[in-house]
């Protein structure tokens, strides 16, 4: 588990037993170290997985997470300024960098919201969403192929050579580790220029 989530989930406890104060505390130590406001009021399903440790993210407080979802990088699910509510994401939905989900909607299992969708109305299950604001451009998805792919296995790295090729390197068909595009390629010379070399 994340460390944001295990701060998240004591902050949660506190609340929950009354202890508000020391709730505020933890609330306070995710914003300063991970840069996110993840209230201990919010509830969080267990398998939540936050891209790149929840940076930028804000939750509003009366917001609900469910169970396997996944949350991209400046996320807001926050209200919309004309009423109580907030968003639910439905078990196993996918959120991608910069989408904003606000008010009372509800975003069904599996759904996905594209990156930088501004979203106001409810999203079905399996339905893909995008645009300013969110409309649905496809039905009856695979979740799956939205979700973050984790990068080449190191061992397969240390069987192509001892080490890996490159950092950011892709694994291929045949199992060894490929370069990044550019990389290997040799450098041209610079020209001299009017003041030599």
């Amino acid at each position: 588990m994340q460390a944001i989530l295990r701060l998240h989930r004591l902050s949660h406890a506190c609340h929950r037993h009354g202890l508000h104060r020391l709730s505020r505390v933890l609330d306070g130590l995710v914003r300063f170290v991970f840069g996110a406001a993840l209230p201990g009021r919010a509830r969080v399903g267990p398998g939540v997985f936050l891209h790149h440790s929840g940076l930028g993210l804000v939750i509003n407080g009366a917001a609900e997470v469910g169970p396997g979802c996944e949350i991209g990088v400046h996320v807001v699910l926050g209200g919309n300024g004309r009423g109580p509510g907030a968003p639910r994401l439905g078990a196993g939905a996918v959120v991608l960098a910069g989408a904003k989900l606000l008010g009372p909607v509800e975003v069904g299992a599996g759904a996905v919201v594209a990156a930088n969708a501004v979203v106001r109305d409810d999203v079905p299950p399996r339905t893909l969403v995008a645009g300013q604001p969110a409309t649905i451009r496809r039905r009856d998805i695979d979740p799956a192929r939205y979700r973050h792919q984790p990068g080449p296995d190191v061992s397969r790295a240390k069987q192509a050579g001892g080490r890996a090729v490159a950092v950011h390197g892709e694994a291929s068909a045949s199992g060894g580790i490929e370069p990044p595009l550019g990389a290997g390629r040799r450098a041209r010379p610079v020209p001299p220029g009017p003041e030599g070399p």
